[in-house]
C-alpha cells in the first residue's frame, strides 16, 4: 500500500524523511537548518481552503509516516512491520 504524499518516490517506505530525521535532533545548526527547509517543502505542497488547517493535516501525516516508519524498520518479524505500515497508511487515508 502507497500514499502519494510519502515522498517524491511515492513509496511508504521512503527512508529519506525517516533517515535524517533519526539524526537531525543530534546534529549541527547547518544540517537542521537544513532539514527544516525540506520539511517545510513538504508542508507547503498541502493547499486547499484553508492554509492553516492543511498546513496541520501534512504535519500531523507526516510525522505519523516516519513514526511508522522508525517502527516498521525497528522490528524483527516482517510480518508486524508490513502491519505496521498497512495500518499507518489506511487510517491517513480514511475519509
Amino acid at each position: 500500500m502507497t500514499v502519494p504524499w510519502a515522498c517524491e518516490t511515492r513509496s511508504l517506505r521512503c527512508s529519506r524523511p525517516r533517515v535524517i530525521s533519526a539524526a537531525a535532533g543530534r546534529s549541527d545548526q547547518v544540517l537542521k537548518e537544513a532539514y527544516e527547509k525540506r520539511i517545510r517543502g513538504y508542508f507547503d505542497r498541502f493547499g486547499g481552503n484553508n492554509p492553516e488547517e492543511a498546513r496541520a493535516e501534512a504535519m500531523l501525516t507526516l510525522s505519523a509516516l516516519v513514526g511508522a516508519t522508525l517502527i516498521a524498520r525497528a522490528v524483527a518479524n516482517p510480518a508486524l512491520s508490513d502491519e505496521r505500515l498497512e495500518t499507518a497508511a489506511r487510517q491517513l487515508t480514511r475519509t
